[in-house]
């Protein structure tokens, strides 16, 4: 469950209720007010309100209530003169977007992690998944947090995706990250390959399609996800960036 502290509720004031679904099993640090913007993206509050329920939990989770938790930073408008929130997903955390047409979905710290971006363009549902790991059974005793796996991460996006509406066959993804790292395993394969294969397999199992994707290499990579196209901006260490 997410616990709220008097600290992080106040700090979700002034944010508007969008929608959005997060897997985290631990509040984040307090972050400083002046990563917000009063120029947020507006909601229609006229508009329904379907509600994403947070794994392991039946208390529906919102972005607002999501807010309380983290709080979005600020990244670049799609028209370089806007500025709009993009909601922060942690390492071993998704989060997905339902109908709101300019969120963004932001993550970075991918070296050998992979980044799993859904979409479900008729359902208007977007998710972004910052998974560390291939698969539960290669660990012993396995975390309780599905996301920090490739697997277990996919699997119960997924599902996030079809408690709001979403669907395996109108469902696509993008991949980045995998970056090699360091070695792991008898195979002498970096944890980045094992990690695309496990994204790349279970996305399959799902059949679900890959329509682009960054991995490998040896640099470190953001993501920002723009939830109205699935268009997924990839910052890479050495500087340069690509649209995919």
């Amino acid at each position: 469950m997410i616990q709220m502290t008097d600290d992080l509720l106040d700090r979700a004031d002034g944010f508007e209720s969008h929608e959005v679904s997060v897997c985290r099993t631990e509040t984040s640090p307090s972050r400083s007010r002046s990563n917000r913007r009063s120029s947020a993206t507006t909601f229609d509050s006229k508009t329904p309100s379907p509600k994403a329920v947070h794994p392991g939990s039946n208390d529906p989770v919102t972005i607002h209530q999501a807010a309380r938790v983290e709080s979005p930073t600020v990244v670049p408008g799609p028209d370089d003169s806007l500025e709009e929130s993009a909601f922060k997903v942690g390492i071993a955390e998704y989060a997905l977007t339902v109908r709101n047409e300019y969120q963004m979905l932001r993550s970075s710290g991918f070296g050998s992690c992979i980044g799993v971006v859904l979409h479900d363009e008729s359902a208007a549902i977007t998710g972004l998944l910052h998974f560390m790991l291939p698969a539960t059974e290669e660990i012993a005793n396995s975390d309780p947090n599905p996301a920090k796996f490739g697997d277990s991460g996919i699997e119960a996006m997924l599902d996030s995706f079809r408690e709001v509406g979403g669907s395996n066959s109108t469902t696509t993804a993008k991949l980045a990250g995998g970056a090699a790292m360091m070695d792991f395993g008898d195979d002498g394969d970096s944890i980045g390959k094992q990690n695309t294969v496990a994204a790349r397999t279970a996305l399959q199992d799902h059949d679900i399609p890959i329509t682009a994707a960054e991995t490998g290499g040896s640099v470190g990579r953001s993501v920002t996800v723009d939830a109205q196209t699935a268009s997924v901006t990839i910052q890479r260490s050495d500087g340069s960036e690509r649209v995919i």
